[in-house]
């Protein structure tokens, strides 16, 4: 159980890259960009709350150090 846990921890942040790339390009709202959202939000409730702390928190120290 706990590598498919891991499996949507890697997909949610591979998908987050995504839609960060199409916002970057102006595509942001988008049919397929709405699509993946909907998808990485599937993704982000199939994690345990630990692994969404742990990401919102790794999240927000890269904002910090840009």
């Amino acid at each position: 159980m706990a590598s498919n846990e891991r499996y949507y921890v890697n997909e949610y942040i591979k998908l987050k890259q995504q839609i960060d790339d199409f916002e970057s390009r102006g595509d942001g709202e988008s049919k397929n960009c709405h699509k993946i959202r909907a998808l990485a939000i599937q993704h982000w409730n199939k994690m345990t709350a630990a692994q969404q702390k742990r990401l919102l928190r790794s999240t927000s120290r890269k904002e910090l150090n840009e």
